[in-house]
């Protein structure tokens, strides 16, 4: 049984549905979890984007991110539904640009709905 509890969200229980449905759900619930589509707020993109990192590729994310880590994840959720035109990842050797850059691919591939 995995936990992916690093959401910021208002209820503890909305928190208990999500493991809910990561541990027991069927293939199709968990699929609905981390849909989006064209109408779906950048916000809530960027919290299904990181919860589907975090649950199935746990490996990448075995100590806390950087404070810039949610701000590029953000970044990146602008510049893929067309509310940024440009975006420079910069950061030092190590800081997890490349990596984030092809979770984020894979994220949008696996689960967006309007393409």
């Amino acid at each position: 049984m995995q936990r992916v509890g690093f959401l910021a969200l208002n209820e503890a229980s909305e928190m208990e549905k999500i493991n809910k449905i990561l541990d027991t759900g069927t293939p199709k619930q968990v699929r609905a979890l981390f849909e989006f589509d064209k109408n779906t707020p950048p916000e809530i993109v960027l919290k299904k984007y990181r919860l589907w990192a975090r649950w199935f590729f746990p490996k990448y994310f075995k100590s806390e991110d950087a404070v810039f880590h949610k701000d590029w994840d953000m970044r990146r959720v602008r510049l893929y539904v067309g509310k940024d035109l440009e975006f420079l990842n910069k950061g030092f050797r190590g800081s997890a640009k490349t990596t984030g850059a092809k979770l984020f691919r894979a994220f949008v591939i696996a689960n967006d709905r309007s393409h």
